[in-house]
């Protein structure tokens, strides 16, 4: 048995569980929800361009 025995949420469900401290955050913030989904596209664009710049540097390390 692993010491990490607890399973995983499925992705679907993680994803909500993000979604949702997201939105709880930006209404504290003051965002407004005809904003939110600007807001949310450009995190992820955001986090999508920081998983590229980590494959750039391993695959240029691998190298």
């Amino acid at each position: 048995m692993t010491a990490n025995w607890r399973k995983e949420k499925p992705i679907h469900h993680q994803f909500e569980d993000e979604l949702a401290v997201l939105i709880d955050r930006y209404l504290l913030e003051g965002i407004e929800i005809s904003d939110l989904k600007q807001v949310l596209r450009f995190e992820a664009e955001n986090e999508h361009e920081e998983i590229r710049r980590r494959l750039r540097h391993e695959q240029r390390r691998s190298a």
